[in-house]
This record gives structure tokens, C-alpha cells and sequence, in this order.
């Protein structure tokens, strides 16, 4: 006969493992980045010098936060370093060994992006990026039992490529962020100052717009 102890703590431990199972598999923040000027295609071609908008938003319906976001770049490709609202710093990657952070960040669901830009001056005729972004679900999304177990911190990243063209006439239509039926953006921060480009992904579309200013500034 089994000892009652023993198969007590067994219970513990599956129930354990599927609570731990359920917590990691149904409650990710899933964060994706969204470009300005990827409807051209995987290649995007920008003037040599301008403004590229960008938002982060979640595939998830629970609320996620933004922890961290940068994009990280070689400065002898591009210099991003005129963007404003932002942190500089070094990395280890040698491939991007400088980046920009997003000092002001909002929560994200799915269906409600956080809109940013950044300026750059390219220094060669291609210069890729890399989109950084750290996010957890929001604690308050996480139930009862669930919420015991230690929160999950998931880095996401996209590779982008820019093709330099002097030719190239920047307009919202090829460069704005696609904005699809029902989507909200919200810019915050002294990026908020200068507002983000967005095009309908059908063309044609209302768009309703809600600014909110501090008045003591």
C-alpha cells in the first residue's frame, strides 16, 4: 500500500507541472513589430535620409507590458541618433553594437498598438536593424494559483532591411504604418510631439483621433 504522504505530494507535484504548463503556454505576451513601408515588400526603400514610423502591439487578448524596446543598429550603416524620446547605449552584438531605447512605453493587447519613429541618416546604400522588445503579461491578467508562479519575460526581435534610393520620394502611402480595420495606436511621450504616419490597409479608411495634452506643459 502506498504511503498517504507520498501520494499526496505526487498530486502536488502534476498539479504543480500543469499549473506550470498552463502559466507558460496560455499566458505570453507574443510581441510583434510592425514597420512603415513593409507593404513594398521584404525590401523597404527610403530617401537617404528621414523618418520611419513603427509600432509593438501582442497577438494576445491579455493585456501585456512593454518592459523594454530598442532598436539596434551599426553606426557605420545608419545613424539613428537624432530620434527623440530615446536612451542611447552600447551592446555586446557585434553585428549592432549601438541601440536606442524607447524611454516612454505603454500596455499593449492585441488589436492596440504602441506607435513610435525613429529618424536616421543612412551612410551606406542597405542598412539593417534590429526591432528589441522584452514584455510579460500584465499581472492582474493572471488568475488565482497562476499568479504563485514567477511571471515570464519574453525578448522578441525583428531584423529589418532598408534599401537607400535618392530617387525615392517618402509619402504615407509606401512608407506610413499600415493601420487595419479596428486597430487603435497610441503614441505617448515627447515622440507623441511629432505623430505617427499611418495608411489604411484598404486605401480608404476613418480614422478618429483623440489627443490628450498636459496643460501645466
Amino acid at each position: 500500500m502506498d504511503d498517504p504522504i507520498s501520494v499526496i505530494l505526487g498530486i502536488l507535484g502534476v498539479s504543480s507541472l500543469i499549473l506550470y504548463f498552463i502559466r507558460w503556454k496560455f499566458y505570453q505576451p507574443d510581441l510583434f513589430f510592425r514597420v512603415g513601408g513593409e507593404q513594398q515588400g521584404n525590401l523597404i526603400k527610403v530617401p537617404p535620409m528621414g523618418l520611419v514610423p513603427f509600432a509593438s502591439s501582442t497577438t494576445s487578448k491579455k493585456k501585456s507590458k512593454i518592459l523594454e524596446l530598442s532598436i539596434l543598429f551599426d553606426p557605420d550603416e545608419v545613424d539613428l541618433f537624432k530620434t527623440p524620446g530615446v536612451e542611447k547605449s552600447l551592446t555586446s552584438d557585434r553585428q549592432f553594437p549601438v541601440s536606442i531605447q524607447f524611454v516612454d512605453k505603454i500596455d499593449v493587447v492585441r488589436g492596440f498598438l504602441q506607435a513610435n519613429f525613429f529618424n536616421y541618416v543612412a551612410k551606406e546604400d542597405k542598412f539593417t536593424i534590429r526591432f528589441e522588445g522584452l514584455s510579460e503579461i500584465d499581472p492582474t491578467e493572471i488568475p488565482p494559483l497562476l499568479d504563485m508562479i514567477p511571471p515570464r519575460k519574453i525578448r522578441s526581435s525583428r531584423m529589418v532591411t532598408f534599401e537607400v534610393d535618392k530617387n525615392i520620394v517618402w509619402n504615407h502611402i509606401t512608407h506610413g504604418l499600415l493601420s487595419r480595420p479596428g486597430e487603435a495606436m497610441r503614441t505617448v511621450g515627447e515622440q507623441a510631439h511629432n505623430g505617427v504616419s499611418a495608411q489604411s490597409e484598404e486605401g480608404e479608411g476613418k480614422l478618429k483621433v483623440i489627443e490628450l495634452a498636459d496643460d501645466d506643459k
